[in-house]
């Protein structure tokens, strides 16, 4: 960061990238790299899901919270 965007604001100087952001970095590293990942972040999928949900997962998370 510059020293004049420093000296104008210390807190902005010292504010961090989100957590969504990194995420979204870090997905985009591993594709470059020829991972297939799909991304649950920051408005993915890009493609239409289940209303519902996957029954599978309906049920697997329902054991979870019986339990």
């Amino acid at each position: 960061m510059s020293a004049d965007i420093q000296r104008l604001n210390p807190r902005l100087a010292s504010a961090q990238p989100s957590a969504t952001y990194r995420i979204m970095d870090r997905v985009a590293e591993r594709r470059a790299q020829g991972a297939q990942i799909i991304s649950l972040c920051a408005g993915e999928p890009d493609f239409d899901t289940p209303v519902a949900g996957a029954r599978a997962l309906r049920e697997a998370v329902a054991a979870k919270f019986r339990r």
